[in-house]
């Protein structure tokens, strides 16, 4: 099943990403700290390009999810510890399956 998703920055979780359902806010997962990296290099780069400063949006929208799939962490994982707790406990989580990005767009600051 197609669906169309929302990524929205929170600032509580070091500024990265939340998959969330538009119309309720439902949280499905998070972006790695290495998606919102990517998006502040793009920025920089039409930033020069342009020779202003850009910084990403606070929501990328039109989101394309697929579904989701089933993921396990190993006990020995540094990363268990950051997980949802019912993950923590279990090592088993489910991940979104983003299929596409829309436009992004970034502010002037």
């Amino acid at each position: 099943m197609i669906m169309t998703l929302e990524l929205k920055v929170d600032p509580e979780t070091e500024w990265r990403h939340r998959v969330v359902v538009p119309e309720s806010d439902l949280c499905l997962g998070m972006m790695s700290g290495a998606f919102n990296s990517d998006l502040w290099g793009v920025a920089g780069e039409l930033g020069s390009r342009q020779g202003n400063r850009l910084r990403p949006g606070h929501t990328v929208r039109f989101v394309r999810g697929l579904g989701a799939r089933t993921v396990v962490v190993g006990e020995d994982d540094p990363d268990l510890e950051t997980l949802h707790p019912a993950a923590t406990r279990t090592g088993f989580l489910l991940a979104p399956m983003i299929a596409a990005f829309t436009n992004v767009y970034f502010n002037y600051y």
